[in-house]
């Protein structure tokens, strides 16, 4: 586990400090995509391959324009937000009194290329 400053700029630099550690990880759940962009680069910065030896899997989307070294795995929803500003539209346009209403949007897997898939080998170090 590592706290990160907000800002991509900080998270690499600790990302950098980690990943050239003794205690490097194996794999990394971010909490949001510039924390996973920021790691992915500085992987590349640290020759760590990803995902042979550093998997990264991101909470929430991350736009292409923001993924210089390729897709990265994520969790989120597909569409998130053409379908969050429909929510909104529609409450804009139709105020009323009504009460609000539970919007449910089922979180999926999107894998990119910083995950291994069952085909990919692993090291003969990996548990």
């Amino acid at each position: 586990m590592r706290l990160t400053p907000e800002g991509t700029r900080g998270t690499f630099e600790i990302a950098l400090d980690w990943l050239n550690g003794p205690d490097r990880p194996s794999a990394v759940l971010c909490c949001t995509g510039y924390q996973a962009v920021a790691l992915r680069l500085a992987a590349a910065r640290a020759g760590v391959e990803v995902p042979e030896e550093l998997e990264i899997i991101a909470i929430g989307d991350i736009p292409a324009e923001a993924e210089p070294l390729g897709p990265i795995s994520y969790y989120g929803v597909d569409d998130v937000f053409a379908r969050l500003s429909g929510v909104v539209v529609d409450r804009a346009v139709e105020r009323g009194d009504r009460p609000g209403r539970l919007h449910r949007f089922d979180w999926e897997y999107f894998p990119g290329t910083t995950t291994r898939d069952d085909e990919t080998p692993r090291r003969p170090d990996d548990r």
